[in-house]
């Protein structure tokens, strides 16, 4: 249950743009820096899409999973997350999957390019669990798609998953979680060729998602409780 590889690696990029919506993807070249998001939280929509909102940061995440009799049979949890601000709002997207990796990738797992397992179109999962570590319950529990909404206005956050430590595991909140979580990617497509010859390991996607929202509580911050809920969830950029 102990030494985890938990290394995170965090880049600041600033990003412009001049276009109020996407483009279709296959219409023109798509800005590097493109995101928009939609959903209702509470039947209320709520949008943010470029150029009003910017990519402030983005991470790396990789975690070994030892031999337990709770674990699967994957060697790692890798994940990828996204940090984006607006004048009012930072929101993070974040993706993680377990996977089977020589372990002795480990030292350079950051040049890695996983986007492609970890962007593979289809249903997905919502993760229950966050870090920190050690995983002692099912690992899958720990991947998934996740979010995180920051109200600046009034310091309020609210996430997609629950938290966990010796004391309070939150696993009353799992039923709700389970009956208001689902994520599919709708389309993933990789610009590294053609007109997108300059970009790196840039991937844009399209997914639809709903989701409970979390916030833990004022006298306990170990403890989540329910308190809003994501309908008609949509994203589409690139990342």
């Amino acid at each position: 249950m102990k030494n985890f590889l938990f290394l995170i690696l965090t880049a600041s990029l600033l990003v412009s743009c001049d276009r109020n919506d996407l483009p279709n993807a296959n219409v023109g070249k798509i800005p590097i820096d493109s995101l928009y998001f939609s959903c209702k939280i509470d039947g209320e929509s709520f949008v943010i899409q470029s150029p009003s909102t910017y990519l402030e940061t983005q991470g790396y995440f990789l975690a070994r999973l030892h031999k337990l009799s709770n674990n699967s049979a994957d060697s790692v949890i890798y994940g990828r997350d996204y940090n984006y601000s607006t004048d009012n709002y930072s929101i993070t997207f974040g993706f993680n999957k377990c996977l089977l990796l020589d372990t002795t990738l480990f030292e350079n797992y950051s040049s890695l390019n996983l986007q492609s397992e970890l962007f593979k179109t289809g249903n997905g999962a919502i993760k229950f669990y966050a870090p920190p570590f050690p995983i002692n319950c099912e690992t899958s529990f720990y991947t998934g798609f996740f979010i995180i909404i920051r109200d600046m206005r009034t310091n309020a956050t609210y996430k997609s998953y629950v938290e966990k430590s010796r004391y309070y595991d939150n696993l009353n909140m799992y039923d709700e979680f389970k009956a208001n979580s689902s994520f599919k990617i709708v389309s993933s497509r990789q610009l590294n060729t053609g007109i997108y010859s300059d970009y790196q390991n840039i991937w844009f996607l399209e997914s639809n998602f709903e989701c409970a929202l979390f916030s833990n509580d004022i006298s306990n911050p170990q403890i989540s409780s329910f308190t809003k809920k994501i309908t008609e969830g949509v994203i589409r950029g690139c990342f």
